[in-house]
């Protein structure tokens, strides 16, 4: 059967088959596409198709094959389907996938994500800043460091705007990050949050020890008591590939200790 055919026949069957066998059918193949050859014809598919539920599928399978190829012509292709679409929801969604996706590669041109920055429907705003996490864009990290100083004082919707963020800029931090990550940290007590401190304070980390802190920097984070079980997990994380040999001991002791203390 030809590709397109196929994936209109499977789309039509999730959609409209009262067989619950062919319904998992193609939820199965949905779930599971790996096959760069279907790119086009997803392409083509979405030229033409003006069916919302249809158009959702597609983007499902293509979410798929960004997930199990980390192909970045799929993920930019993704990325500039969020300027294509007109309706706030699909942006959302189209980002959302986004975020899911991508783990290694980088999209180069984060423009559409950065032109829902501004906009006023708050999921639309903070998908936007979780995804440029997924970009290798240097307008990017700017963004992100000028946001997060924005929500210092008082961050919006309980912290989640900042958590986002912080996901983000975990993924892509570079030197420039480390003034802004060092004052969130010296201030994360301070935070006025109800929920999500201690996940935004092991992003922070996360994002320090990707910007260029030390093995003994870290080191010393896994042994403060004052920080969360989350930040210094995530130091832990970080030492096992920034530590020598000769740092093992004392990072050693330094685990133990905090083991002996729960």
């Amino acid at each position: 059967m030809d590709r397109l055919k196929r994936i209109a026949q499977l789309a039509h069957d999730w959609q409209h088959s009262k067989n619950a066998a062919a319904r998992e059918t193609a939820r199965q193949f949905f779930i599971s596409l790996d096959d760069m050859a279907y790119f086009e014809p997803l392409q083509s598919a979405l030229n033409n198709w003006t069916d919302e539920e249809h158009r959702r599928v597609a983007y499902w399978m293509l979410e798929s094959l960004v997930r199990f190829t980390q192909n970045r012509d799929v993920a930019e292709y993704l990325m500039k389907q969020v300027d294509v679409e007109t309706k706030k929801a699909v942006k959302v969604d189209l980002l959302q996938r986004l975020c899911f996706a991508v783990r290694t590669v980088r999209i180069r041109d984060a423009s559409p994500a950065i032109a829902c920055l501004s906009e006023k429907m708050r999921n639309l705003r903070s998908e936007a800043y979780r995804s440029l996490g997924a970009t290798s864009d240097p307008r990017a990290e700017p963004a992100l460091i000028d946001f997060v100083q924005s929500q210092l004082p008082r961050p919006s919707e309980n912290g989640w705007f900042l958590y986002h963020a912080m996901q983000a800029l975990s993924q892509i931090a570079t030197a420039r990050s480390v003034p802004i990550l060092k004052r969130l940290l010296g201030a994360i007590r301070e935070l006025q949050v109800d929920t999500r401190k201690e996940d935004i304070e092991a992003m922070a980390v996360k994002a320090l020890a990707r910007s260029g802190s030390t093995a003994g920097q870290l080191a010393a984070m896994l042994g403060d008591a004052d920080r969360s079980t989350r930040a210094r997990w995530q130091a832990m994380l970080a030492l096992k590939t920034l530590a020598s040999a000769k740092q093992v001991p004392q990072i050693r002791t330094r685990i133990m200790a905090i083991l002996a203390s729960k």
